[in-house]
């Protein structure tokens, strides 16, 4: 029994200055760490806002580290270690790439309440036809102008759709890559000559499903006027011009 005491006391006697070791080396790291000179490192974004990247900078500072925003240059100023910077500079650098040209279809449908069923037409995708069937009431779609666009962010854009119907709008992408934002959306429609607006917003698109906008005199409207957009896939040629 006394060895057992004995030996457990030894053993008790040499754990002890190994964590008095480790504890020391511990605080000797956050004490060098404390004595890192703090370096600013300004990035200045070419494809994208400065204020998306504000959500990937945050978490990868250190307890001393900083970021300004500067929205007038479009840049980041960050503060921390060399260390630091050394992880953030190359996340900053793969975050601002170009987007690739976004491919929407507009279209303008008219809803009936009565009539015959819709089938899936050419001109009206059974896609589309779905989600309407899905979120709406009405019985028949039919199809009064339509348009596809391929542009890029930042574009802005006026498209006629038909004779009587037009839209204008800028392509701002959000930061993820499922998201786009449609500044200043109008879609206009043509009454004795000049074009009135019939709708005005900034629209969020999610690229995954069609947005679906109507327009009645109230919900309870026979006929309505229902504004589709959709995301379509990029098409080789359109990534190849660009």
């Amino acid at each position: 029994m006394r060895r057992w005491i004995c030996s457990t006391c030894s053993a008790l006697f040499l754990i002890a200055p190994i964590a008095v070791s480790a504890a020391g080396a511990a605080r000797a790291q956050v004490e060098d760490a404390e004595k890192e000179v703090l370096i600013a490192y300004a990035h200045n974004f070419q494809h994208r806002g400065a204020a998306e990247a504000l959500g990937l900078v945050l978490p990868l500072l250190s307890s001393r580290g900083a970021v300004e925003l500067q929205p007038g240059g479009n840049a980041l100023v960050v503060r921390d270690t060399a260390r630091v910077l050394e992880r953030i500079r190359p996340q900053l650098l793969a975050f601002d790439h170009p987007f690739d040209p976004l491919r929407l279809r507009v279209q303008i449908i008219r809803a009936q309440r009565s009539g015959e069923p819709s089938g899936p037409r050419p001109e009206l995708p059974a896609g589309v036809l779905a989600r309407l069937h899905d979120l709406l009431k009405y019985e028949s779609y039919s199809l009064i102008a339509g348009s596809e666009l391929s542009i890029e962010d930042g574009m802005a854009v006026v498209q006629d759709l038909g004779d009587s119907y037009r839209v204008d709008f800028r392509l701002r992408h959000l930061l993820s890559d499922a998201h786009a934002s449609l500044e200043g959306f109008r879609l206009s429609r043509r009454t004795q000559g000049k074009f009135v607006p019939l709708i005005h917003a900034n629209l969020n698109l999610d690229l995954e499903k069609p947005m679906v906008l109507g327009l009645a005199p109230s919900e309870a409207s026979d006929v309505a006027l229902m504004l589709v957009i959709e995301s379509l896939p990029v098409r080789t040629a359109d990534v190849t011009e660009k």
